[in-house]
């Protein structure tokens, strides 16, 4: 046929733009944008189509079509002719490409004046029947039904053509399904669909066999929704067959097999109770599906010579499921132990990710098991191999997520093999690796004052390698953070080096200023009086950052500035009405989301979704640090709180695109009204108290992300105890219902996050209401109750935690029984998991019944005595253990024991163990018991006694005072360190046997000594 010229020139265009690398594709892709866009576009395209064979021009041109479609059918003036023609091209094009138009046509330009229209090509169609003509009746009859009914005629002529086409197959099968999903027959009799269910698994293992992974894709499209929604017309059992049986053929191509293995995921994760409910044994259909996916991780590692592949996402969804047997984790836990497993690199490197993504799910069951898994990670380090370092690596990190501080103590010899690593430059391969590590091991370290001369000379001497840079400015952070002393020991030579690198505008330094700024902002805050030198040049630095183009710079100087001004804010002067007036701006914000201006350009849409993500990350942290600024300026707080307020919102809108945004407002929320408090009373703000909750409690409607949740609980509390209960009780039935959601969601993974946030609403009201909560709180004790039934031990905590809050606020309601069954409970969290919770709920016993702990004295101070031992490891498990139970004793010897007290035996040990270590809220308890030690024993315990007052006074007096003592008790303390002291001796002698040399703690403790 004979074409318009215009025509010609786009064939043309498109056989070039065929060609590969064609070197003005650019340049001709915008013409053809710009001609999509006129009036004649579509006439010229419907020429192209209808007049090439050629697969790659009907695709540029179908794409050309799909274009006019989106952006220029609402002017086109004869709108039913082109929507005519728009269904006539279908015929001219393949199956995917008619597909894809179908599926334009009908979402974007199906009106009510074109069904006549459609209904004229399916009667076209279905006297002309072939893959393209099915097809495009399958994929328009979803849209058209809901308009007007299908000819039956029609329908049957389509469903009752018989091919051996698998493509036809799929179609007629696809289109039984929709009629399934949508919902439309009243026909209660569903075996057709079950029928149709077992030919799509049919067509499955065909494609498989027959390597056609276009119509495996579309089916396995089709099968995931089925199972995403537990469809009735699932069969469960052969579903299960046949993706294995895929799953297990070597000779299936390899996209079709990690789309079966996708699916397999699918069916484990939407029927996880079918797996549940397994009884385990070595012959399990768990055991089975572990070692195939096993076997197909090992084949892919053999098969593309990478055992990094292995270590992806192959076993996220069954552990997510399987980890949750206890039998499973511990045939998991023996498997990583067999010597056929530990002596094969490949195996291991399969294994590894398995057993790391069982953690979280095996939070009881490893807690014992925790020094053997930090031994086999720390044997991967040694191998110098990168998958397994890398394995190692993603250990130890899931490990410190999961299990925190409880690491520590096996952490020595991973830290020894890495520095070890980065000190030979023939593994410079896995240095971003190891740094990355170094990260998590000094975290989870005790000793990072040890190792940081060392390692802060290593680093320094990398650094040198510009590839590096931030990750060691990473772990100089890191390093800081951790460090006691040592980082005030090298406070001079550490400024200047990061000092350095801002004072370099070179291009290779500036991507390193975000870093740099973190570094300085750790280092200041580890050692405030010698930052105090600095910090008004640094103040100053920072808030020209501001207006840096760096995301990141901006981000990191928003969060100096916060950390200055918590410290220093009484040093910082006019410099924080400054700093108000650069972040208002930054606050106040336009949080308009970005548009793309092509909705085909996925690039595009990443890269605006990342800006706006930034944007939102700084205008939060601005707002954080603008709400501190004005808490150290009441009157702002007061004067500002309506502006301030409405950036909140605006930010809040958009708590459902980032997370963060509800963190940044709760914290910005609290800081705004703890301003206010420094100017007037509570009940003065009721009207800004009830802004504030109601800010946060629509978000408890939708449980949604369990981070934020938890964040919502917490901000509730803490302005419920800033302002009062009254606030929170206008919003009392959404918050309590909330509660007891939260309180009943199954997944271990959201006890933390759930359950502890949760149970903090509760403890708020026993605390201030007393009594009067029972009515309030009564029906969680059920709840609570139904907590211990639960193997996660975690759970148990939780109600311990709960029944030793109701023995303190409402002993008018705890009778005898229910006393005794707390007790039970406790002594038991005590013997088997060294529970501070239990040691807390036998300090409240003895409280409210000192004649109950009387009786059972013997038993109590026998699970206390273990750990009033100052000789014990310094472990974070350890001193938290060693504060309970001080603190539990002190109230046993006050309120139960007095004057009968065993002196002799614990009062030098529990001496020894003040002022709290680490749980600093048990100083409530332990100042109370020091004083009555004091008083008891006269002198005593002379040097005892003036050791705890030293190791209190070494702290600057804004640290003890936040660490719960009052200041009645300071200034008691006080006066008696300087009765005292004199009577020890030689009292700098004295001094530096509690302290050492450390400079700082011995400038606090002769401030003390001179005031």
């Amino acid at each position: 046929m004979s074409i318009s010229e215009t025509a010609q020139t786009a064939i043309t265009l498109y056989n070039q733009l065929s060609q590969p690398n064609c070197p003005n594709a650019n340049e001709i892709t915008t013409n053809l944008q710009n001609f999509y866009s006129t009036p004649e576009a579509f006439g010229v395209l419907y020429e192209v189509i209808k007049s090439q064979s050629s697969i790659p021009i009907q695709k540029h041109a179908a794409v050309g079509i799909r274009t006019v479609i989106k952006q220029t059918f609402s002017n086109i003036p004869n709108q039913e002719e082109v929507y005519y023609h728009l269904l006539e091209l279908c015929e001219f094009l393949n199956d995917t490409l008619a597909r894809n138009l179908i599926i334009d046509i009908t979402t974007t330009v199906m009106l009510p004046q074109f069904i006549p229209i459609v209904g004229e090509f399916l009667q076209k169609w279905a006297q002309n029947l072939n893959q393209v003509t099915i097809s495009a009746f399958v994929n328009i009859s979803p849209t058209y039904s809901m308009l007007n009914p299908i000819d039956p005629e029609v329908e049957g002529a389509i469903l009752n053509f018989h091919s051996d086409n698998i493509e036809i197959i799929y179609n007629q099968t696809l289109y039984i399904l929709n009629k399934f999903n949508a919902g439309t027959e009243e026909d209660e009799d569903q075996s057709m669909y079950t029928e149709t269910y077992m030919t799509l698994l049919q067509l499955l293992q065909r494609a498989a066999d027959e390597s056609l992974s276009d119509v495996f894709n579309n089916a396995q499209r089709q099968l995931k929704y089925q199972l995403s929604m537990e469809s009735p017309i699932v069969n469960f059992d052969a579903t299960l067959e046949i993706l294995k049986n895929i799953v297990a053929n070597g000779k299936v191509i390899p996209q079709i097999r990690g789309q079966a293995l996708d699916c397999l995921n699918f069916l484990i994760a939407y029927y996880s109770d079918a797996f549940s409910e397994v009884e385990f044994s070595e012959e399990c259909v768990l055991v089975e599906l572990y070692y195939l996916y096993f076997n197909y991780a090992m084949e892919v590692v053999q098969e593309n010579d990478s055992y990094y592949i292995a270590s992806q996402n192959v076993f996220d969804t069954m552990m997510n499921v399987f980890s949750k047997n206890q039998d499973f984790l511990q045939f998991l836990y023996d498997l990583s132990n067999q010597d056929e497993i530990r002596g094969d690199i490949s195996r291991l490197c399969c294994m590894i990710p398995s057993l790391i993504n069982s953690f979280s799910n095996g939070f009881s069951f490893y807690q014992d098991k925790l020094g053997s898994l930090c031994e086999l990670f720390t044997e991967l380090l040694r191998t110098n191999f990168i998958y397994l370092i890398t394995a190692a690596s993603e250990g130890f990190k899931e490990l410190y997520k999961v299990f925190g501080d409880s690491i520590s103590e096996y952490m020595e010899g991973a830290i020894s093999r890495a520095v070890e690593i980065l000190q030979d430059s023939d593994n410079l391969i896995v240095f971003p690796e190891i740094l990355k590590l170094l990260k998590y091991l000094i975290k989870s370290s005790q000793n990072a004052d040890e190792i940081f001369g060392p390692l802060t000379e290593l680093l320094s001497n990398l650094f040198s390698d510009p590839s590096n840079r931030i990750a060691i400015l990473s772990v100089f952070r890191k390093l800081i953070n951790q460090s006691d002393s040592e980082s005030g020991e090298h406070y001079d030579e550490l400024y200047q080096f990061f000092v350095g690198i801002l004072n370099d505008s070179s291009e290779e330094a500036t991507p390193l200023h975000a870093s740099a700024v973190a570094c300085i902002s750790a280092l200041g805050e580890k050692n405030p009086e010698q930052f105090s030198e600095n910090v008004v040049d640094f103040f100053s630095t920072v808030l020209g950052y501001l207006q840096s183009e760096d995301v990141d710079l901006v981000y990191e100087s928003l969060l100096a500035i916060g950390h200055m001004t918590q410290t220093f804010g009484e040093d910082l002067g006019d410099s924080l009405m400054t700093a108000i007036d650069m972040l208002v701006p930054i606050a106040a914000s336009d949080l308009t989301p970005p548009q793309s201006n092509d909705d085909d350009d996925d690039e595009q849409e990443e890269a605006l979704d990342e800006q706006f993500k930034n944007l939102l990350k700084n205008v939060g942290s601005a707002l954080r640090v603008l709400t501190l600024i004005v808490k150290e300026i009441p009157e702002k707080s007061v004067e500002m709180f309506d502006a301030i307020f409405q950036d909140i919102e605006k930010l809040m809108n958009h708590a459902g695109l980032f997370a963060t945004c509800i963190s940044d407002a709760a914290i910005s929320v609290i800081n705004l009204g703890r301003g206010l408090l420094k100017t007037d009373s509570a009940d003065k703000f009721s009207e800004q108290a009830t802004k504030m909750i109601g800010l946060f409690t629509p978000e408890l409607s939708y449980l949604i992300n369990p981070d934020s949740i938890g964040t919502i609980f917490d901000v509730i509390c803490d302005l419920a105890s800033d302002f009062g209960l009254e606030s929170l009780f206008n919003f009392k039935d959404i918050v309590l219902t909330s509660v007891q959601s939260a309180l009943t969601v199954e997944t271990e993974e959201y006890v933390e996050i759930f359950h502890e946030n949760a149970q903090r609403i509760l403890r708020e009201i026993l605390d201030q209401m007393h009594d009067e909560a029972f009515p309030i709180v009564e029906p969680y004790i059920q709840v609570f109750q139904g907590l211990l039934s639960k193997t996660d031990v975690r759970y148990h905590e939780l109600a311990l935690q709960f029944f030793g809050d109701l023995l303190l606020n409402c002993p008018a309601h705890v009778d005898e029984e229910f006393i005794n069954s707390v007790f039970t409970l406790a002594m038991s969290a005590i013997n088997l998991r060294k529970s501070t919770l239990g040691l807390n709920a036998l300090k409240q016993i003895a409280k409210i019944s000192p004649g109950f702990v009387n009786n059972n004295i013997e038993q109590i101070l026998g699970v206390l005595d273990p750990y009033i031992d100052p000789s014990l490891p310094k472990t974070s498990e350890n001193m938290s253990l060693q504060d309970n139970s001080v603190s539990c004793l002190g109230i046993i010897a006050m309120n139960v024991l007095k004057d009968s007290f065993p002196f002799d035996k614990y009062a030098q040990r529990a001496l020894a163990l003040m002022p709290a270590q680490y749980e600093s809220e048990e100083n409530r308890d332990i100042i109370p018991f020091f004083f009555f030690i004091y008083e008891k024993t006269n002198n005593t315990y002379l040097k005892d006694v003036c050791a705890v007052l030293v190791r209190l006074f070494s702290d600057d007096e804004r640290d003890i005072l936040e660490n719960f003592v009052t200041n009645e008790q300071l200034l008691q303390l006080a006066v008696l360190f300087k009765i005292i002291i004199p009577q020890v001796g030689n009292i700098q002698q004295f001094f530096e046997s509690i302290i050492g040399k450390n400079r700082l703690k011995m400038k606090n403790l002769l401030t003390i000594m001179k005031k």
